[in-house]
């Protein structure tokens, strides 16, 4: 039987490039020799971060509040930026895969991240010819796993629930979005994915 797989959905930090963040916080711990689990709650999907990620601080309000909870000067902040962008670097595979894909499904991005790194993204890696479709946290004041930020981008691509397949790295998502009849898989590899999309697409291999 044909599977009736019209999208498939991946997420950006984690999947379609490495744990930008992740990557950052190990950098300024050795940098700034800041205990990791404060690093983490500023920079991550908590309270600093989280507000970032949903849009309601913006860039400036941001980085401010980092100078102060890390009582840095101008220029560490400056190098924290740099920092914050740059980790992002893509997955090993990933654009070849995105591209196979886009010859016979609707490939879309759902992301949550920060306006500032969605522009440094497209900027560097031209990431808004990659892909058909974007939801992005902060532009609706949601974060994964909300379904309603699903449903916002199901309604852009016009398909169902039951259409797509997402590719996230986070397990509370996939469980999440696989309680209401969305196929899923959990990133590993562009390798393993591609092996896993065969599979669940009934198809052979995108080489």
């Amino acid at each position: 039987m044909p599977s009736k797989i019209k999208a498939i959905i991946f997420d950006l930090g984690g999947v379609y490039f490495a744990d930008g963040t992740t990557k950052a916080v190990i950098r300024y711990e050795e940098m700034l020799h800041v205990p990791k689990i404060k690093l983490e709650k500023i920079f991550g999907g908590h309270s600093l971060g989280k507000d970032y990620r949903l849009g309601k601080i913006s860039k400036r309000k941001f980085w401010d509040a980092v100078k102060e909870e890390l009582h840095a000067d101008d220029r560490t902040v400056d190098n924290l930026k740099e920092i914050w962008n740059s980790s992002y670097t893509r997955n090993w595979g990933m654009k070849t895969l995105i591209r196979e894909l886009r010859k016979r499904y609707k490939v879309a991005v759902l992301s949550d991240n920060t306006k500032e790194r969605v522009e440094y993204l497209n900027k560097k890696y031209n990431l808004g010819k990659e892909f058909d479709c974007y939801v992005y946290s902060f532009e609706y004041g949601m974060l994964k796993p909300d379904r309603r930020l699903l449903k916002i981008l199901l309604q852009k691509l016009n398909v169902k629930e039951d259409e797509v397949i997402i590719v996230d790295n986070s397990t509370v998502n996939v469980e999440f979005f696989r309680k209401f009849g969305v196929q899923t898989i959990l990133f590993r590899s562009a390798r393993q994915v591609k092996r896993e999309l065969s599979n669940l697409l009934k198809e052979s291999s995108f080489s």
